[in-house]
């Protein structure tokens, strides 16, 4: 009663402020909710949905910044988001939470560990894919609390693992491990953290982790490792987007060119499209740097974690490129066709509305039908082996390889 009552008074207090003595107190009314007007403005010239958006009552700009922002969001927008402006941090470790896979305690929770990011706080402490993280900071994993998997103060993780025992013939749960992880710290997440090469009969098989279109890197790295392929004569090329978070179109169409041929220069690789006020369409062209030979295969690995920007890279190419025989082998995940625009505020946060609808080359918009599935193949089949990307016997990469084998 006392919270709503203290409410009350500070909407009172603003309303007295504009309307007392009959004064005009625009000024106040501006200056007390400036954070706010400045985030309904940049919504009003740069949402996607701005022609939606309706003029809040006075008293919602004296809310919160970040309610206020979720406040103009359209319901079915589950991509714009509000952060700090400064830079983020992470332990560095992609998970999935699962409930006890055993069955031996059905409500309970575990995070098992998809990828851990190099020299991360996670990567120092030693946790590695595939382990199963029972408690951090001595608290039980779940959809309420999982942000403590993500960032926070240094801390300790509880780590099982999945062994099979002998004695009664079934899997079990191994005796609980202690890991002390740092603090949560900025990490640059490495465009290629994985490559090498396999010898497959009488072919070789390159191997690539992409797992980002960061500018500036993603393209670079990937054509170092395919310069490098090349120069050992592979025939056919792994491309690793299971965790691919997406980044720059124009880094991602940079990539596909690397991996196109050049027959294909010229072409649209994926086209944006604003709002009615803005109107403004952009294309992003394949350029002349290919790299493979003609004959090289492309083998794609995607999962429900592969993002919306690498889903339009996969589409892409498949529409594309009718002279390269590209594989995709996995499976795919609804997606938002849409790109969002950091806009910094002068009040120490950002905001990240939507702000075009993305297109694949064929001039539709991107959907979970755009990817065509070669060989549907969940990555977590066998979820009692979780093995270490690269390492052969993971499931989609042997699954791969041996379709390069056929």
């Amino acid at each position: 009663m006392m919270k709503r009552l203290n409410t009350i008074f500070a909407l009172f207090f603003a309303a007295s402020l504009i309307l007392s003595c009959g004064e005009d107190r625009t000024y106040q009314f501006l200056e007390l909710t400036e954070e706010c007007q400045w985030i309904y403005a940049q919504m009003k010239e740069h949402y996607l949905w701005n022609d939606s958006i309706k003029q809040p009552a006075r008293s919602k700009f004296f809310s919160k910044s970040s309610d206020f922002y979720k406040s103009l969001l359209q319901k079915e927008d589950k991509t714009s988001f509000f952060g700090d402006s400064a830079a983020d941090t992470s332990y560095g470790l992609s998970y999935m939470l699962m409930r006890d896979p055993l069955g031996i305690q059905p409500s309970r929770s575990y995070a098992l560990v998809l990828y851990v990011e190099p020299q991360s706080p996670a990567h120092r402490a030693g946790v590695t894919r595939g382990m199963w993280i029972a408690s951090i900071g001595g608290k039980e994993p779940s959809s309420s609390n999982q942000a403590m998997l993500v960032n926070g103060k240094a801390t300790t993780l509880c780590i099982k693992s999945i062994i099979f025992d002998e004695e009664q013939q079934k899997n079990v749960w191994s005796a609980a491990d202690t890991l002390s992880m740092d603090i949560a710290e900025y990490n640059s997440p490495v465009a290629v953290p994985v490559d090498t090469i396999y010898n497959r009969g009488a072919r070789k098989a390159g191997y690539i982790v992409l797992n980002n279109f960061n500018e500036g890197e993603a393209a670079s790295s990937l054509s170092a490792a395919v310069s490098q392929m090349k120069a050992e004569q592979v025939n056919d090329i792994v491309l690793d987007l299971r965790y691919n978070s997406g980044g720059s179109l124009a880094e991602a169409a940079e990539c596909a060119s690397i991996l196109a041929d050049d027959a294909n220069a010229g072409k649209l690789f994926c086209s944006t499209r604003s709002n009615a006020l803005l109107s403004h369409t952009a294309e992003y062209l394949l350029e002349p740097a290919a790299l493979l030979d003609a004959t090289a295969r492309i083998y794609i690995l995607v999962s429900s974690r592969t993002m919306a920007t690498a889903q339009l890279f996969v589409a892409s190419l498949q529409q594309t490129m009718e002279a390269r025989q590209i594989t995709v082998i996995g499976e795919t995940a609804g997606v938002q066709p849409y790109i969002t625009q950091e806009l910094v505020s002068p009040y120490g946060f950002a905001i990240s509305p939507v702000v075009a609808t993305l297109y694949t080359s064929d001039g539709n918009i991107l959907s979970s039908n755009s990817v065509v599935i070669d060989n549907w193949l969940d990555e977590l089949e066998n979820i009692t082996h979780i093995y270490p990307l690269g390492d052969t016997r993971e499931t989609l990469l042997n699954k791969a390889l041996s379709v390069v084998e056929e």
